[in-house]
């Protein structure tokens, strides 16, 4: 059942993390998954959060939500070039396991899909996976030597520009700021992840276009510096 809460978590997550971003996809939005989650007149909870599953499901042109943690497995654990996970997300998998560590869980019985999938539920996905040796302990200490590799929230980095959007889950774990001009970032209110790596449109707020104006100046200090 862990996977099957997961799984209906990570709709919302999928949502958010996609919210108003100018991908050639329409994908629905924050606002439009909210206004089925408060309308009461549409059913219980439980039939609004079928909705809005629904919705994410046309998004993925999906037909049903494949919930099965064996399945899931045996999908995952395919090599082959042509699976349906060697578009990266066996890749991204691997480096949760074996470098990053972090993990969308619910530890908390008052949470909304309660304590049902802990850092622990992840772990086993990365033992039954790919390798048993991939426990607990191997994975405190790949994300040890990445963050000691990389430096963390303090990395040592030049010609590097940090940029994330307030609504993106990943920006918590991401330099949202810094004292250090040879350190700079970007910090976007009120957009999503990579929203400004899309192709600009005409509903773009200022904050966004005024982020996109950074980055190019950035970029064309870092040209002219390389010409001298």
């Amino acid at each position: 059942m862990s996977n099957f809460f997961q799984k209906l978590a990570d709709n919302i997550a999928f949502v958010v993390q996609f919210n108003k971003v100018n991908r050639p996809e329409a994908y629905y939005t924050i606002d439009e998954a909210c206004n089925v989650m408060v309308n009461d007149t549409i059913g219980p909870p439980f039939e609004r959060l079928g909705i809005v599953n629904g919705m994410v499901l046309e998004n993925l042109k999906e037909k049903c939500l494949d919930y099965k943690y064996d399945n899931m497995l045996t999908e995952m654990r395919n090599i082959s070039l042509f699976a349906k996970v060697a578009n990266g997300t066996r890749q991204w998998t691997y480096q949760t396991c074996n470098e990053f560590g972090f993990y969308q869980t619910s530890n908390d019985k008052n949470d909304t899909f309660g304590d049902r999938f802990k850092v622990d539920f992840f772990i086993k996905q990365c033992m039954d996976i790919f390798s048993e040796s991939m426990d607990a302990k191997y994975l405190e200490q790949a994300v040890s030597q990445t963050n000691e590799f990389y430096g963390g929230l303090n990395p040592n980095s030049t010609n590097v520009l940090y940029v994330h959007g307030s609504i993106d889950p990943w920006h918590a774990l991401g330099l949202t700021a810094s004292n250090n001009p040879n350190i700079p970032t970007v910090f976007i209110e009120g957009t999503a992840h990579c929203a400004e790596m899309y192709d600009a449109a005409k509903s773009d707020p200022p904050q966004l276009i005024e982020a996109r104006n950074k980055i190019l100046d950035y970029l064309a200090q870092l040209l002219t510096n390389s010409k001298m």
